[in-house]
């Protein structure tokens, strides 16, 4: 499916981009939008009246149909949605997602790009970003402290969680791109340690934070890294590994963009965890119902099941983490 030429440039650059009707073809997409259609508000409903007196448009979290509306930017009074982002997980929807989750284009591009022949799944999701909606103005961030307890040591290991975005609509400069900033996957330490010695930190901890608080995109110019917008049309895939500088982008347009997310990650690394299955309870899904939809049922173990394994598993880690900071102290 990937060439050795696709393989290599992901190794180098952290990212890889394909092109649409490869792994996904024109009727899953258009299945795809469908299911966005049904659950996601569209931007014209947001200005209805009766919405206007049954959500405050201040709120920063908007909860309808158990879909949260997160606020990013600055709403308005006119529209309920504007300067918002919608995520919708994957357990809500029928079928899990399962049958693009195991789309068999997509599993061996994910078991190439993480070099396995075993995987685990650990986020499915939708997203519909809606206009106004500002994205991370000038920082990156990783996805690694969201996986990990202890993201320097997973670094150190060379392990990283698999990221994948698909564009369900076309994709310009001006409609929110996806940012990434090529080979910092590969200096993931290096750029902690330089940020460490910029704010005199002398413990060796992790701050390449997650998207909730995101490296000033300056620093990584002067360290003469390139940040690179991806537009695309409907249909392209970018996979990145989630040790890259990435970011949202502003939506500058009055239509919104739609996309398509999965994390995977390898099934024997262990340390990597996501509490779906907390959310799921939430949602009150029954989760035999969800994992009904699988033919691989192992691939969701880790992030979807609340067995005594994990239970052990997340302790273990969570404990280990703690008594590393606890050694880094006394090298100090």
């Amino acid at each position: 499916m990937l060439s050795e030429n696709q393989i290599s440039f992901f190794k180098d650059n952290g990212y890889l981009v394909v092109e649409p009707n490869i792994i996904y073809n024109d009727k899953e997409l258009y299945d795809l939008n469908n299911i966005c259609e049904k659950f996601f508000l569209n931007y014209e409903d947001g200005s209805l009246e009766k919405n206007t007196q049954k959500y405050n448009p201040k709120d920063f979290i908007i909860d309808h149909k158990n879909i949260k509306y997160i606020q990013n930017g600055i709403t308005n009074n006119k529209n309920i949605l504007n300067a918002r982002r919608a995520i919708c997980m994957g357990h809500q929807i029928e079928h899990g997602l399962s049958n693009y989750i195991e789309n068999s284009n997509l599993q061996l591009c994910v078991k190439k790009l993480l070099n396995t022949k075993k995987i685990s799944l650990h986020t499915s999701s939708l997203t519909k970003v809606y206009p106004g909606c500002i994205g991370e103005p000038k920082k990156l961030h990783t996805d690694l402290p969201g996986f990990v307890n202890s993201p320097l040591s997973f670094v150190k290991k060379k392990k990283f969680v698999l990221n994948i975005l698909m564009y369900l609509t076309d994709v310009d400069q001006d409609l929110a791109p996806l940012r990434i900033s090529p080979k910092t996957h590969l200096d993931y330490l290096n750029i902690n340690d330089h940020l460490r010695l910029k704010k005199n930190i002398k413990k060796n901890i992790n701050l390449l934070g997650a998207s909730d608080i995101g490296i000033d995109e300056k620093t990584i110019m002067d360290l003469k890294y390139e940040i690179k917008k991806i537009q695309g049309k409907k249909g392209t895939v970018i996979f990145f590994s989630g040790n890259s500088l990435h970011s949202a982008t502003e939506n500058k347009t009055n239509k919104s963009r739609l996309h398509l997310n999965f994390n995977f990650g390898r099934r024997k690394d262990l340390e990597i965890r996501k509490f779906n299955y907390d959310m799921i309870k939430h949602d009150d899904i029954n989760i035999f119902n969800y994992l009904s939809n699988f033919n691989d049922k192992n691939m969701l173990e880790r992030s979807y099941i609340d067995s005594f394994k994990n239970k052990i598993l997340n302790k273990y880690y969570k404990y280990h983490s703690k008594i590393e900071n606890i050694i880094q102290k006394f090298r100090i």
